[in-house]
């Protein structure tokens, strides 16, 4: 399965490793899945994890060898689509997109 991540779920998963963005991390790095990512989204990546409410919890480093491990092991795409949010009900909404490489849809 092919997967887009938002920005704030990579960065949200290094600021908690035990919660739901740091297990969807895991499991990227337990190859459960293929990661899709763009140099635009690691710019976005880079930029956000310097605002001083997630520097408290994240380091340059770790932010550092997120980008790394991203750029070495993700699926890397010139760039990523637009998402659409389609309301299912109140409580779900679903992220509609589509790329040449067959990304699966993601529930937010």
């Amino acid at each position: 399965m092919r997967v887009v991540l938002d920005t704030n779920i990579l960065l949200s998963g290094l600021m908690s490793l035990e919660g739901a963005p740091g297990r969807l991390l895991d499991a990227w790095q337990d190859n459960k899945y293929t990661l899709i990512s763009s140099e635009e989204q690691l710019r976005e990546f880079r930029r956000a994890s310097r605002y001083v409410h997630v520097a408290k919890y994240v380091t340059y480093s770790e932010a550092g060898a997120l980008v790394n491990a991203v750029r070495s092991l993700a699926v890397m795409v010139d760039h990523l689509p637009v998402v659409k949010a389609i309301s299912v009900n109140k409580r779900t909404r679903l992220l509609v997109f589509s790329l040449p490489c067959r990304v699966a849809p993601a529930i937010a």
